[in-house]
Formats: structure tokens, sequence, C-alpha cells
């Protein structure tokens, strides 16, 4: 069984707005990207909260999520990566998968490419390349879950992805298109996917 999380406890300084907020094919973001996991089928979600919390457990109403809160989002993405861990253990995983609530044209296929990735190669990290570097969706084996259980402070996973020889890249062109400024948004929007999730609880409907 393969975990995911789901981070989004950043503030969004860059873009001037809630991310996790913005309207995306007429839902908010965060909703979109517990969407796109849960139909990806791979086993448990954790959303990681923490500068927005209420409108957000709002926009995932109705969805079979954990949701817990990061009291030291401020502290950087490794913090918020290890609660979202903490969130899993008890749960029985082999893998789990790291993506952000900021990366609306990854679909379902791209966690299921992930996993069989690392099942074909037998690698510990599957990390997604966008053309230039390494970047979540990010699959890390039971063998690195000690690792991310203890990873602190703004860094994240990247301080576990410098050792290129342990890390089997997978192309996807899709991780590219992140959100942290209005530019990010435009772009983002003009390169949609034809095929995206679909909606789950009847919480809004497809631009």
């Amino acid at each position: 069984m393969t975990g995911i999380i789901i981070l989004a406890a950043g503030s969004s300084s860059r873009l001037g707005q809630p991310k996790q907020l913005v309207p995306w094919q007429g839902i908010p973001l965060i909703r979109h990207a517990a969407i796109t996991a849960i139909e990806a089928n791979l086993g448990p979600i954790a959303i990681v909260l923490g500068a927005i919390v209420e409108p957000c457990r709002d926009a995932l109403q109705g969805l079979d999520l954990i949701i817990t809160e990061n009291p030291a989002w401020e502290s950087g993405m490794g913090s918020s990566i290890a609660c979202g861990m903490a969130s899993l253990t008890s749960h029985d995983l082999e893998n789990v998968i790291v993506t952000l609530c900021d990366l609306p044209l990854i679909t379902p296929a791209v966690f299921g490419k992930l996993l069989a990735l690392r099942l074909s190669e037998k690698t510990e990290v599957i990390a997604s390349h966008n053309g230039n570097t390494h970047a979540p969706p990010i699959l890390f084996s039971k063998n690195r879950f000690s690792l991310l259980e203890s990873l602190t402070g703004p860094e994240g996973a990247r301080s576990l992805l410098r050792d290129e020889t342990s890390i089997t890249p997978m192309d996807c062109p899709e991780s590219n298109a992140d959100i942290d400024t209005p530019d990010d948004l435009v772009k983002a929007k003009s390169q949609k996917t034809q095929k995206q999730p679909g909606e789950i609880g009847n919480k809004g409907e497809p631009d």
C-alpha cells in the first residue's frame, strides 16, 4: 500500500492570496489536489495544513482524507513532511508519495506511474523530473521513512535528493506547472491537460 502526503501548509506570499483556495475547474485548488490523489486509489492520503486552516477544512469536506495541522509550518517544508508521516503511522505502508497542493496538472496516472516504476526498478526513490530538476511528486520506499519522519527546516525532501545515484527519475512535465506567482497561475491555466480528475461529492463543476 502506498500513502500520499499533500503539502498545503504555506502562506502563498508570492501569489498574494491563499493558493490552496484558488479556483481550479470550479473548485479550490486544494480540493482538486485531494481528488486527484483519491482517484489514484493507492492508499491513505494525508493533507498537511498550516497557514490557512479552517477555509481549507471547509474546502475538503466530504473527502476521505487524513487532515493534519503543522503548528511549525513557518519553519519550512521539512516539518510538514514529518507531520504528514506521523499522521500515517497507523497504516502498513510500503511507499509514500510526497506531493504539493499547487500542482494542478498532475493527474492520477502520474501517481500510478511512480508506483509502477518503483515496482519495476526496485529503487528507493522515484522522483518526477520536469526537464530541469527533480521535483514533486516523489515516491519514497519504506526504507526512507525514518529520514522523512526526522525532516526539519525549509529544505524539505531536497536534502534526500542529493545522491543522484539512488534516484530513479521519471519524466513528468506536469510537475513544472507549480503555482507560486500570478504568472504561474496564468501559465498553468493555458496548459490544462485534457483529462482532469472528476468531482467527488458534487462540490462544484468543471469550468
